[in-house]
């Protein structure tokens, strides 16, 4: 049970179905800036992330003795399992209306959602990458909820649409985050091949890609045409590597496998 504490009985308490990797990064997010205002219940499926995030934050989180344990003591529900065992877990657990419940279970619609925590209404996606840990994570959200959008902000910036393809490309773009680091690698391995050690050259990309993604925070507003443009001095070296990359067809691959996994994400494609 949660601490009959009078800030613990006035904070919001937040249940999550399912503790694996992103469960504890979404606590992490939610709690490491700001304790306040928050109590969180675990599911017990996921006994090592239950012992850590109770031994991290003794005063906020705590393991339910059940999945329905979970939900008996709760008013937002989230859920973070395998999509492969979803219908499983939830099978013969009792939701309220009043329930607000987030799912950031892939591959299931808000529909789907919805059928599968009757009576409630309450149903938003979300889609939480690994940095909310680190509190700089954009996550998606459907449709807009405040109360969501209120607890993902502890976390990063909140994307809020209404149109369900809107939220699949959104969740498809994110897809380029192992080539983002693949495109590291090679830059890396390039340097050392030029006989720049490999410590050094390392720490050299991830300080360049550091420095660039603090210019797009501190110039969002100017957008990533004007940024490339400023970065492209006609006849520099940038100029001339990305006019390479075009002619290879680099940027054209992107959009067409952006296209091909957009189609995996709404159904088309298996």
């Amino acid at each position: 049970m949660l601490p009959d504490s009078q800030d613990q009985i006035t904070a919001t308490r937040i249940g999550i179905v399912g503790a694996g990797t992103i469960a504890e990064a979404m606590v992490n997010g939610f709690l490491s800036r700001r304790k306040d205002g928050l109590s969180i219940l675990l599911s017990p499926r996921g006994a090592a992330v239950a012992a850590r995030l109770t031994s991290r934050y003794p005063q906020t989180v705590r393991a339910g003795e059940s999945n329905q344990a979970v939900l008996n003591g709760c008013s937002i529900v989230i859920l973070s399992v395998r999509p492969q065992v979803l219908r499983e877990v939830l099978s013969g657990l009792i939701f309220r209306p009043d329930h607000l419940v987030i799912s950031v279970v892939a591959g299931f619609s808000r529909n789907a959602i919805l059928s599968l925590v009757a009576p409630s209404r309450q149903v938003t996606l979300a889609i939480p990458l690994p940095a909310i840990e680190r509190g700089n994570a954009p996550t998606v959200l459907l449709p807009p909820n405040e109360s969501a959008a209120a607890l993902f902000s502890r976390g990063g910036s909140v994307t809020a649409v209404e149109d369900e393809r809107a939220y699949a490309a959104l969740g498809t773009s994110t897809a380029i985050m192992a080539s983002y680091f693949a495109l590291a690698k090679t830059v890396t391995q390039w340097l050392a091949n030029e006989n720049v050690p490999q410590a050094e050259a390392g720490s050299y990309i991830a300080h360049l890609l550091q420095g660039l993604s603090e210019t797009t925070q501190l110039k969002t507003s100017e957008g990533f045409q004007a940024l490339e443009e400023y970065h492209a001095t006609p006849g520099s070296f940038n100029d001339a590597l990305r006019s390479h990359l075009k002619e290879q067809g680099a940027f054209k691959a992107v959009e067409t496998g952006l296209d091909q996994l957009m189609k995996r994400m709404t159904g088309e494609t298996p």
